[in-house]
């Protein structure tokens, strides 16, 4: 006999989720306090069967003051078998019976974080993997409308792609699995590239580099006390990474290195390594000259980037990543990654999510940059359906989607007028 619960406890919630194979940090209590300081309100709800936990869902509410009304929205779906029908069609009744009777909100959404369609490495679709499309279905035959697709990133509250990493293989097989790894991190270990533990005084950095990105790329930065709140909500879960080099002492590794070819270069007889020496040579000259023009070689320990993930029982998320970009040689990104992979794996994690791609597959898309740096270490490409709402007061939803696209068109706008970006 199945049972529609609701104020389940957070132990209950969450231990319950832990064992999920759809979990996620955005399915926690944790979340649901930090989207309480944003205004909504959450419950925990669940299904038992025969007294035993068989679904959870993070339920938030929030209301909608020019409609005199609000919706209910529960990220990234429900904690359940999904191939069970019998649970998820009791799940959705019993769900819409209780939002209509204690939140009278006009549509609930759900965008759940099941792989609809299995894709090779590259992000095409295979001829012969799994195909969950009939999740969909099953969710429109229960009273869902799929809201369809939008490019990239636009429109949508969660991303639709991701690349998932598996840690459950050998440390050295993970980090070889990473596309030119070692001609990478030996660039890195001569710029004096390190990685640190950040402390929540640090959040500060990842801030920063942030709001420098912000302004380049011309989006709505988060403050810092998001951040603050957000590492504060996740404390027990959340690490916090700092990349630094001494450019002074990048400088005169790279000085160094350029002497030593210098010196080789006379006593070398083969005329085609002679000339792979001078191509050498003539780049390290290059970035030597760069870090001059720029100052760099003055500047002692240099803030370079920093990262924020949170580890949700056996599942790493890279929830924020930002770095400044100084030159090309140096691999921020990659440092930042490889310290939280190696530090995940020692914490017995067996995935690591990148927490987002377009989906855009095609070079010259402007997306397409993200999309192969975070498939170059060699997780798999997920899919997920998408959204889907199940509306209870079409008027009311209707004036909302059209406000709401009216505003994300012009938030942004009006924001960087403001500051002048």
């Amino acid at each position: 006999m199945m049972e529609f619960v609701k104020g389940l406890t957070p132990d209950e919630f969450d231990t319950f989720n832990r064992q999920c194979q759809y979990d996620h940090y955005q399915k926690s209590t944790n979340f649901g306090e930090l989207k309480n300081i944003e205004g909504f309100k959450y419950c925990l709800v669940g299904v038992k069967k025969d007294h035993q936990l068989v679904a959870t869902a993070l339920l938030l509410y929030k209301h909608v003051v020019y409609l005199n009304k609000g919706f209910c929205y529960v990220p990234y779906g429900y904690n359940i078998d999904y191939h069970d029908e019998k649970l998820l069609s009791f799940f959705n009744d019993s769900l819409r019976k209780f939002i209509q009777k204690e939140y009278r909100a006009f549509f609930l959404r759900i965008d759940p974080n099941v792989s609809i369609l299995q894709h090779d490495k590259d992000g095409k679709v295979t001829t012969d993997g799994y195909d969950h499309r009939y999740i969909s279905d099953h969710l429109i035959k229960d009273g869902f409308m799929h809201l369809g697709y939008n490019y990239g990133y636009s429109g949508n509250w969660l991303s639709r792609y991701t690349y998932v990493l598996d840690l459950k293989p050998d440390l050295d097989v993970i980090l070889k699995g990473i596309k030119n790894y070692n001609k990478h991190n030996k660039k890195n270990e001569l710029r004096d590239i390190r990685v640190t533990k950040g402390t929540r005084s640090d959040l500060v950095h990842l801030y920063q580099a942030q709001l420098v990105l912000a302004k380049k790329e011309k989006f709505i930065p988060k403050s810092l006390s998001y951040f603050t709140a957000f590492y504060d909500n996740f404390e027990d879960m959340v690490t916090l990474y700092i990349a630094h080099a001494n450019l002074e002492k990048a400088y005169q590794n790279l000085l160094d290195e350029k002497q030593e070819l210098e010196s080789q270069i006379v006593s070398l007889t083969n005329v085609q390594r002679k000339k792979q020496a001078q191509v050498q040579i003539d780049a390290l000259d290059k970035e030597l000259n760069e870090m001059v023009t720029n100052g760099y070689h003055l500047m002692k320990d240099t803030i370079l980037g920093a990262k924020l993930i949170i580890q949700c029982g056996s599942k790493v998320f890279n929830v924020f990543m930002y770095t400044h970009k100084i030159l090309p040689n140096f691999r921020v990104a990659l440092a930042l990654h490889k310290q939280a992979i190696i530090d995940s794996k020692l914490k017995n994690a067996l995935s690591y999510d990148f927490e987002g791609v377009s989906g855009s597959l095609d070079p010259k898309d402007p997306y397409y940059g993200i999309y192969d740096f975070k498939k170059s270490f060699g997780g798999d490409f997920i899919e997920y359906p998408g959204e889907f709402d199940m509306i209870f007061d079409d008027k009311r939803y209707r004036s909302f989607r059209k406000i709401d696209r009216i505003y994300r068109r012009y938030r942004r706008r009006l924001f960087l007028l403001f500051k002048g970006w």
